[in-house]
């Protein structure tokens, strides 16, 4: 699939939107019926697929900014991702996460803060309770829209591959 470089780093790659493409890949691992299943239970409810998009950290890729995938108060950035109060996203990592390849970075339980802080318009390039997530290839992490997290840099000469698909239930009405 085609890809283009983000904003920040040429280093950094994606492909959005796979949900609309034909691409049977992307649609058997949306519908993939363990996951499904238990982000059902999760909600309690029927799902919606917001999004699905495929991104590469590249060698050389600088990290991300901590942030979070909610931006409740009227920004229009993550178009029907922010339809739902509740969202939460699966990453299904395509290779090995180690410290030198692009691990992804969370503040464990942010999603709860009612302090200023936690302010999903903020931006913070390290935490004190940033914590690095490291996995083998084909496990997936299911994040809360509201928890802050970003991934660390690439130093390693592999590419991080990585399938991100959203999903939200049903029963909030935009």
């Amino acid at each position: 699939m085609p890809t283009t470089a983000v904003d920040y780093s040429p280093h950094q790659r994606g492909c959005p939107d796979l949900q609309w493409t034909d691409s049977p890949r992307a649609t058997s691992v949306i519908a993939l019926p363990a996951t499904v299943e238990f982000v059902e239970e999760l909600f309690g409810d029927e799902l919606i697929c917001t999004s699905c998009q495929y991104a590469e950290s590249r060698p050389g890729h600088p990290g991300i900014a901590i942030h979070t995938d909610s931006q409740p108060y009227g920004s229009k950035i993550f178009g029907v991702q922010a339809s739902s109060p509740c969202l939460v996203r699966v990453l299904y990592y395509l290779d090995d996460l180690t410290p030198e390849c692009s691990p992804f970075k969370v503040i464990p339980r942010s999603h709860l803060s009612l302090h200023r802080d936690a302010n999903p318009y903020n931006r913070y390039l390290a935490h004190h309770d940033e914590v690095m997530v490291t996995c083998r290839a084909g496990s997936a992490v299911l994040i809360n829209q509201k928890v802050f997290h970003a991934n660390y840099p690439n130093y390693s000469d592999r590419v991080r591959r990585m399938l991100a698909i959203a999903y939200r239930p049903t029963w909030p009405v935009p």
